[in-house]
């Protein structure tokens, strides 16, 4: 949820009042598009539909840069085959939406680069060594109350 202080305007409705600068800003309630594919890290191709509300047109780009009039009109499912950022905005009769971006990440799968081995554990208390006045050397088990040292 976006916060608006006082007399001081959010990025958004600065990104929508370049991009369209007769438009009506996001507070006159015209819904994002909404995408049928979070943005995440994927192996293959991700294939995302987006819908708008009722009228509206979709104007899309994939660079991540705030859709313009001259942006492509949304007509079918888009299949992201590279990565990219997808910015999406809804327009009816004048009215513009806020932007709705989400990233993509196409990558192969790879294998790790690293391994890590966890050791086991010490299932035994440590037992201290000392020496007493006669030079005998005694063992005594470490106290269960104390923490093991590390």
């Amino acid at each position: 949820m976006k916060r608006r202080i006082a007399g001081v305007c959010t990025l958004a409705d600065v990104a929508a009042a370049v991009a369209f600068p007769l438009a009506a800003n996001a507070a006159d309630g015209l819904a994002a598009p909404t995408f049928s594919q979070e943005g995440g890290r994927f192996t293959e191709s991700a294939t995302v539909a987006l819908t708008a509300p009722q009228g509206a047109e979709i104007r899309y780009t994939l660079d991540g840069s705030t859709p313009t009039a001259k942006s492509p009109i949304y007509k079918k499912p888009l299949v992201i085959e590279e990565t990219s950022n997808l910015a999406a905005v809804s327009i009816k009769g004048g009215v513009t939406s806020p932007a709705e971006i989400e990233g993509y990440i196409i990558k192969a799968e790879e294998e790790p680069q690293l391994s890590f081995f966890v050791m086991a554990t010490c299932t035994r208390r440590p037992s201290t060594t000392r020496t007493g006045a006669s030079g005998a050397a005694t063992s005594t088990p470490w106290p269960r109350s104390t923490p093991i040292p590390t």
